[in-house]
């Protein structure tokens, strides 16, 4: 009888070891300089492959050979653990991201943030919507814990099967009179951070072989094997003189194999063969066929609402050498931000406060970015070779810059660790004693 209870007395404590959440003190063996500790929970249920950490110390890429993968943590059944480099500029963001059911690193399987809060710090409970966030936050001197209730959308890949079909893309491109040279290459969702894929010319077309699943496959064209989207295809928009909208050419957002794409009927779908027909010039063309060509001196003139943010404000774009990486300082006068460099037409650019991507102008009714500007579409001769930009986003009943944007946390969840309160007019978000501000960047 005592050897039975004794069993059962154990048994308990395992179960009991096992239900509980790590604390520091199990974690203190994995700390060391220069880098973060993240420990996670997974739901038993819906995790069954290999998890990776992915983030800014390795770029974002999901084919990365050294991308680290999370260790089971002993004694702490369904939990993981990871310990990630600071990198370079000091950036630390990064998500959990579990194997597909083809056994590849799929962003279908990654985290997911109910209320958007992207800052961690301590403990933090992550509970799937949809929505995709970069946690970051995280301390080089005490492990961050995450529990995490299931993975984004809810999708369990547990109970997937693998659904990969080799497809074929075709497309007949438009002939560039600039630039005949010129040639389709394919990027997707297959592998966003890899080269681009080169298209073999068939006779009339150029054709690429992808393998991958229908679920997820999203894919864009470009001519640039190494990646940039400096001169892919765009289709030209007329003149909306109703609405004062000039005639204007535009980048394809991503096609999806799906009928309810609005891009749908760009493309012809038999079994398992893709057909694109962008040989009419006047309605598609490379981003650099028939657009002015050459680097010009441009200046920007920004007109922004009246909260802009104290820090300043600079342009952010593939205008640089480095690509969305070195920014633009802009100079203040008399209400308007200005900034002058040398670019080409098929750049682009956007604007954001001065050191931080947490901050830009957003459009007040969804609180969403707005979309990045090419500069060919909106500048204006200025004569002996120069360009000039007015933008104005100063309506205040239109735009605000997103630290001042209060809709986006209208619907948190209050618990007795989440309460809004609102400071000198502005909405914020305690938790834990601590005050976070509408990005979910701590505040106080």
């Amino acid at each position: 009888m005592k050897k039975f209870y004794a069993i059962v007395t154990a048994a308990i404590m395992s179960i009991s070891l096992f239900a509980q959440q790590p604390t520091a003190s199990d974690l203190a063996a994995y700390q060391k300089a220069d880098h973060y500790v993240a420990c996670f929970s997974t739901p038993a249920d819906a995790t069954c492959n290999e998890i990776a950490w992915v983030g800014t110390y390795n770029s974002w890429n999901l084919q990365d050979p050294d991308i680290l993968i999370c260790e089971p943590l002993p004694g702490f059944d369904g939990w993981y653990v990871v310990v990630v480099p600071v990198d370079e500029e000091g950036k630390n963001e990064g998500k959990p991201v579990q194997r597909n059911e083809c056994g590849k690193l799929n962003w279908t399987y990654q985290c997911g943030n109910a209320d958007a809060i992207s800052l961690v710090s301590g403990s933090v409970t992550i509970e799937p919507n949809g929505a995709e966030c970069n946690l970051k936050g995280w301390s080089t001197e005490e492990p961050t814990i995450i529990t995490m209730t299931a993975w984004k959308n809810g999708v369990n890949p547990c109970t997937a099967t693998c659904k990969e079909i080799e497809y074929t893309f075709r497309v007949y491109d438009p002939y560039c009179d600039e630039n005949p040279d010129l040639e389709p290459t394919l990027k997707g969702s297959w592998d966003w951070d890899a080269a681009a894929k080169t298209m073999e010319f068939k006779d009339s077309y150029y054709e690429a072989k992808i393998v991958v699943d229908p679920a997820t496959l999203e894919f864009k064209f470009n001519n640039d094997p190494a990646g940039s989207w400096d001169n892919q295809f765009q289709y030209f928009v007329p003149e909306d003189e109703e609405n004062d909208v000039p005639a204007k050419w535009v980048n394809f957002e991503n096609f999806k194999l799906d009928p309810a794409d609005p891009q749908s009927v760009y493309y012809t779908l038999e079994g398992t063969v893709i057909t694109f027909d962008f040989s009419d010039t006047e309605k598609f063309r490379y981003a650099s066929c028939g657009a002015e060509t050459g680097e010009f001196e441009v200046t920007v003139n920004l007109k922004t609402t009246a909260d802009a943010p104290a820090a300043g404000v600079e342009m952010a774009g593939s205008f640089a050498s480095t690509d969305w990486s070195v920014f633009q300082p802009m100079e203040l006068k008399e209400g308007v931000y200005t900034a002058t460099l040398t670019t080409e037409a098929s750049k682009e650019f956007k604007f954001r406060e001065a050191g931080s991507w947490d901050n830009e102008i957003v459009t007040k009714a969804d609180g969403k970015g707005l979309a990045n500007l090419k500069f060919g579409d909106v500048w204006k001769d200025a004569g002996e070779g120069k360009k000039v930009i007015d933008l104005d986003y100063s309506d205040a009943t239109v735009y605000c810059w997103k630290a001042n944007w209060t809709e986006g946390i209208e619907n948190v969840v209050l618990t007795e660790k989440a309460q809004k309160v609102v400071v000198d007019g502005v909405l914020y978000i305690v938790r834990d004693n601590k005050m976070f501000n509408v990005q979910g960047s701590q505040v106080r």
